[in-house]
């Protein structure tokens, strides 16, 4: 029989939140299902992936995998929040000084540089999900709605800098912020498919460039 106070201590551990055995062995195992899925998402494409190929890259059953993520999709929206989470923590840091708000989009060129050039890998397989996402027979909607995400959080920024006069109030947020994200987009792209022609650091600053050329007043 369990003494009485290890039955208490249990209980107290669990009410604060520790995590039981249980709760990290399904967090690992989330963790290995998202890491195949995205080794044969990079290697197939999702659509000629199979919850089953998922399933057993991870050394699993196809049962396991549905348990988990219920479908194929969810387990998509998953592989590409890790992805974008990479990303968003050098583009969005939470401790970045900037003097002026405009500062904060050359900190954004400057991280997303960095991530095409330290892990071409990751940004290849954002690139090949992106393409698959505009087959409308699959049905898919996560990069819509990172586009929306990355709307809003660019946001405070355009508020602050139309506040401190740094920006042509003319101008419209949601248009040029989809410029920018294409103008990053388009040069990343550029440099996966032609490494050796394109100077990926004389690209992104061209962008920076142009983006203050055009905004600051």
């Amino acid at each position: 029989m369990q003494p009485a106070t290890d039955t208490a201590a249990r209980e107290r551990l669990r009410a604060e939140g520790t995590p039981t055995r249980r709760a990290l062995q399904a967090s690992e195992t989330r963790a290995r299902l998202i890491e195949s899925a995205s080794r044969l998402f990079a290697a197939r494409g999702y659509a000629a992936t199979s919850v089953a190929a998922i399933g057993e890259e991870a050394g699993m059953s196809r049962g396991l995998v549905n348990f988990h993520f219920q479908t194929k999709e969810k387990l998509l929206h998953a592989v590409i929040e890790q992805l974008v989470s990479e990303l968003e923590q050098r583009m969005f840091p939470a401790d970045a000084v900037v003097e002026r708000p405009f500062d904060a989009l050359i900190v954004l060129i400057d991280a997303h540089r960095t991530f095409v050039a330290e892990r071409p890998q990751r940004a290849r397989l954002l690139f090949r999900l992106q393409a698959e996402e505009l087959d409308p027979g699959l049905g898919l909607d996560a990069f819509a709605r990172l586009h929306e995400r990355w709307l809003e959080r660019t946001r405070p920024w355009w508020d602050a800098a139309l506040a401190a006069g740094e920006i042509d109030a003319a101008l419209d947020h949601n248009a040029v912020a989809t410029v920018a994200i294409g103008a990053l987009r388009g040069v990343a792209l550029e440099a996966l498919l032609a490494p050796d022609a394109v100077d990926v650091d004389a690209a992104y600053a061209q962008v920076r460039l142009m983006l203050e050329r055009s905004l600051l007043v």
